[in-house]
């Protein structure tokens, strides 16, 4: 039987995760004399080969392609699957991901019966805190006959997750993926797409990404300047591609907005840096290379917060480092309503600047007593043109339970019958506000509010939902209640066998110490508590514990090394703080060899290098030597 699909899976030490990745396959609900499996093996030596040959062997459509040399990235993995396959779908699974069983043969049955080149469907990102929806800046629909390139913001989702392609694309094509350090996703999905020229799309479940804590990314090492820098590189590849006009116009977009500007300046990485002229100059040869294919990046920027970071790097840098201070850290933002509208406040010097407003704001109104029946209302703050299409619920920090509520809307307030607002085994909820037919926000449990003086302290709190119980229950708002993929302990603390704390166990943490969490539990009394992946555990209290998220080490070491390796002068402290005298000056070139990763009251990450001697962690300043 002629194959439908290939499925290429490279594969470089994921022993923990192919089983899950290849019963993924297997369950999948389709004829397996349909498809075949391409696993290509890049010299893992973690046993990864050997559990894919136990596969093949019980299942035929599972290939196997051992490579004798490591190449160092999975281009050249995709493309020898690519070479090898017989399909006439192609579709990329990364080692430690898994396709959705009814999903994915749904998407490939829809294209195949409507001729598409390519298939988007809906992908779910899982990681320790919960299943979020990947992409949801653009709509996941069920439709047929698009033009994929022209499908808004499209280039804004540039990997597998969730594709299906014709083989004949690739092919006819001479697509390939280029081995690079970072972004190679990037470049071969740009010129696909835009090959392409016609598409289906479904808004089931298709593909699953694994990016739970322990699943630590290759790109993680990367800094945020070294991809910058291969960002450069990439834009400058995909101004020289011969593809339709709108479709160049959009993945530019995406790179300006996205790359240079979002993940760029909009970061506390470049707040903090002490090399903004760094950053400053590769901006300005973004601007240059735009410049010199004679286009105006100007036309390119359509969100009103970027279009003002782009002015004031223009006009003034200085401003521009405090205008992102207000953006993005918490204690600076303030926010009032003006005609139904949120809007941000900014200080008067950036009067001038263009609005920056909310499309669209919920907030919980209550529960009202109407006509004999008990509504629960949600005011709504919206920009005129914005259309409000569906309310629902859904379990917290798990996206893919969502499930629609009927309401109606009258002056801007939803209603909702109170004893409508049920999920089955009463799990704890959120509510959330569909609009414009794919953006969606979370329901708020407060307004915001305009104080020069005063910060809001419960403005940014969701509104959650749980079940009534007859304990009492202390505040949590002190609390770690989310599961966190990691903590740093800020003041040495305990640890327990329970979660009442009357069994002290003997290890005891220090400040600076990075913990993995594996769970969050509470106490007879109801008191958040947090449990290790050991097995302990731990007070969740914010003043003893804080949580590590991916914001605080971008552009850091991040899992311990065996080595680094200087590559700007540095130095070593005998505190985590650098506040005592330097210990000694390192040169370029020179190695050491690290202990432990610690981390300041800040949560800046410190690499210990002998007994109380320290350094930085910053990837600007040392390479990591495995």
């Amino acid at each position: 039987m002629e194959k439908l699909i290939s499925i290429v899976v490279p594969v470089y030490n994921k022993a923990k995760y192919l089983h899950q990745c290849l019963d993924s396959l297997i369950n999948l609900d389709i004829d397996k004399e349909m498809i075949e499996v391409i696993c290509v093996d890049d010299l893992s030596s973690d046993g990864s080969l050997e559990i894919m040959n136990n596969y093949s062997r019980e299942h035929e459509f599972i290939k196997i392609i051992p490579l004798e040399e490591n190449s160092g990235s999975p281009s050249y993995p995709r493309n020898i699957g690519f070479e090898k396959a017989k399909g006439k779908y192609l579709a990329l699974l990364d080692a430690d991901d898994w396709l959705d069983s009814k999903g994915f043969p749904k998407l490939l049955f829809q294209m195949e019966e409507n001729g598409a080149d390519i298939g988007f469907g809906q992908s779910y990102k899982h990681t320790n805190k919960g299943i979020t929806k990947l992409a949801t800046f653009t709509s996941y629909k069920n439709e047929n006959q698009l033009v994929p390139y022209e499908i808004d913001k499209i280039f804004r989702a540039v990997g597998p997750p969730g594709k299906i392609f014709k083989r004949s694309v690739v092919i006819d094509n001479d697509i390939k993926f280029e081995h690079m350090l970072f972004g190679e996703d990037k470049l071969f999905f740009t010129e696909l797409i835009s090959k392409c020229r016609n598409a289906s799309m479904t808004d089931e479940s298709v593909y699953h990404v694994n990016r739970h804590a322990e699943n630590v990314s290759l790109v993680r090492g990367t800094s945020i300047l070294e991809k910058a820098v291969i960002n450069l590189t990439l834009l400058r590849k995909i101004m020289k591609l011969d593809i339709p006009k709108s479709a160049k116009n959009s993945i530019l977009s995406r790179i300006v907005e996205v790359d240079f500007i979002r993940r760029f300046f909009h970061t506390k990485t470049f707040l903090v840096s002490l090399e903004k002229d760094k950053y400053y100059k590769i901006f300005e040869e973004v601007i240059q290379t735009f410049s010199e294919n004679g286009l105006n990046i100007e036309d390119y920027i359509e969100i009103n917060r970027f279009k003002n970071i782009y002015h004031l790097f223009n006009t003034n840098k200085t401003n521009l480092e405090e205008y992102l201070e207000h953006l993005i850290i918490e204690g600076r933002k303030s926010f009032y309503i003006d005609n139904g509208v949120i809007h941000q406040r900014f200080p008067s010097k950036f009067s001038g600047l263009k609005d920056v407003t909310s499309e669209c704001f919920a907030v919980y109104g209550g529960s009202h007593y109407l006509n004999n029946d008990f509504y629960e209302i949600i005011h709504i703050y919206k920009e005129p043109q914005v259309d409000i299409n569906e309310v629902s619920m859904s379990k917290i920090s798990d996206e893919s339970t969502q499930q629609g509520i009927e309401y109606k809307i009258e002056d801007n307030k939803i209603y909702i019958r109170t004893n409508d607002l049920k999920f089955d085994g009463n799990p704890e909820i959120n509510l959330r506000i569909k609009y414009d037919g794919f953006k969606s926000i979370l329901v708020n449990s407060s307004l915001p509010n305009a104080s020069e003086d005063y910060q809001q302290k419960r403005q940014n709190f969701k509104v959650e939902f749980k079940q009534r119980s007859e304990k009492s229950l202390r505040p949590a708002d002190n609390y770690i209640t989310v599961l966190p993929q990691y903590i740093v302990v800020v003041k040495d603390i305990n640890t327990y066998l329970d979660e009442d704390f009357k069994n002290i166990s003997p290890k005891r943490l220090k400040v600076g110490t990075r913990i993995s969490i594996a769970d969050t539990v509470k106490s007879q009394r109801g008191t958040p508590r947090l449990k290790t992946k050991e097995g302990y555990i731990i007070s969740a209290n914010k003043k003893l514990v804080k949580e590590l998220t991916d914001d605080l080490v971008d552009g850091y070491v991040f899992e311990v090394p065996k080595e680094v390796r200087v590559i700007k002068k540095c130095k070593l402290y005998e505190s985590v703080s650098f506040k005592t005298d330097p210990l000694k000056t390192l040169e370029p070139g020179e190695t050491m060899k690290v202990n432990n990763i610690v981390y300041t009251r800040k949560l800046t990450p410190r690499l210990e290098v002998g007994e109380n001697v320290y350094m930085t962690a910053n990837l600007d300043y040392v390479e990591v030597i495995y």
